[in-house]
């Protein structure tokens, strides 16, 4: 990298960084002025007090508590014990892990030998759809927790994959379904994969090493967990519009893209079937919880890709002709535009639902 570019390198990881630690202070500063109080913590205020059930002995598995597999409520645990109960020490935590996911792609376009790595990292950093669905949303936090310790297994699958040796990229997959469901459709690809291949090698260590930590974190709950089951049920019934919708209605696009894509497999390689799974599961997850949100993990996958021109086209203007040419990456920021005006529009009509403005 030459000195242009690293100069331009460190000013976007500058802002990008900086931009973070400015809307830490704003949180916490809303926190004391702001007639919300604590609640301008959002999702994390949630987060910090959904264990509550747990604590009391009651465990209730619902969409409003204990809204997620057993495997974040532990994460959760952990977090509001070393916090000492504190719920700012606990929102620093969550600031704390979004900066470690985000620097963990850093890491994964390295691995990937992504051209100019350094250049798109800083300006994943100023990404504004993956800004507005992790880091800020109006008066309310814009930390997610829960999809910050699904995205660390997420990069660290992407991290480890290997096709002389898929071991790990089995293990950190299955992890990552198990702190959120977004990626469970993988392990019918993957099963189905190896079948059309017919190799029964791979077969028995996707089993033993995707298998183990589904049956520990997903399945074994069933056995010892109160009313684990309820969890299910109560994402399923959806809420307000939705829970009148009959659920072959609700899984009728989620079977139709999963033929499509079971037809193609062939062409997909794990990577791409991870990332598939999250659009099948968003597809469903979307009659519960309608955020756009869901889908900035696919930014990840736009990045890591080769720099390859996907898009290109002649412009002319008065005598000169300019030749635009778009990658993979300049289509995923620009994408990510559009969707962080949904994730805006729709922080704008919840906000309204609660008799709230945006920013103020």
């Amino acid at each position: 990298m030459n000195k242009n570019k690293k100069i331009f390198f460190y000013i976007l990881v500058f802002i990008g960084t900086a931009s973070r630690i400015i809307a830490l202070l704003y949180y916490n500063w809303q926190s004391f002025v702001s007639p919300l109080g604590i609640y301008s913590f959002g999702d994390v205020h949630l987060n910090f007090f959904d264990v509550d059930s747990i604590l009391s002995g009651e465990w209730i598995w619902s969409d409003t508590e204990l809204a997620y597999p057993p495997l974040s409520i532990y994460f959760l645990l952990i977090l509001r014990f070393f916090s000492f109960n504190n719920l700012y020490v606990f929102f620093f935590y969550s600031f704390l892990i979004e900066i470690i996911t985000t620097y963990l792609f850093y890491l994964v376009l390295k691995k990937f030998k992504i051209p100019n790595y350094q250049i798109i990292f800083g300006f994943f950093l100023l990404n504004p759809f993956y800004y507005f669905s992790y880091v800020f949303r109006g008066i309310q936090s814009g930390y997610r927790i829960t999809d910050s310790f699904f995205n660390i297994f997420l990069l660290l699958t992407l991290y480890y994959n290997n096709k002389k040796d898929q071991r790990f990229f089995y293990i950190f997959s299955a992890l990552s379904s198990c702190v959120k469901w977004y990626t469970v459709p993988i392990m019918f690809f993957i099963f189905l994969k190896h079948i059309l291949e017919k190799d029964w090698k791979e077969m028995k260590k996707f089993i033993i090493y995707f298998g183990i930590p589904i049956f520990i974190f997903l399945i074994s709950p069933i056995f010892y967990l109160p009313n684990y089951l309820d969890l299910y049920l109560s994402w399923l019934s959806g809420h307000s519009i939705t829970s009148a919708v009959p659920i072959y209605i609700k899984i009728l696009p989620f079977l139709l893209l999963l033929i499509i894509f079971t037809y193609k497999i062939k062409k997909f390689d794990f990577i791409d079937l991870l990332f598939i799974s999250i659009i099948l599961m968003v597809s469903i997850i979307w009659w519960s919880r309608f955020y756009i949100r869901y889908l900035a993990p696919l930014i990840f996958y736009g990045h890591i890709n080769t720099n390859e021109s996907i898009l290109s086209f002649e412009m002319k203007v008065s005598d000169k002709k300019w030749n635009i040419s778009l990658n993979k990456h300049s289509l995923t920021f620009i994408f990510s535009i559009f969707a962080a005006g949904f994730v805006i529009l729709v922080a704008i009509f919840d906000y309204a639902y609660w008799g709230l403005t945006f920013l103020w």
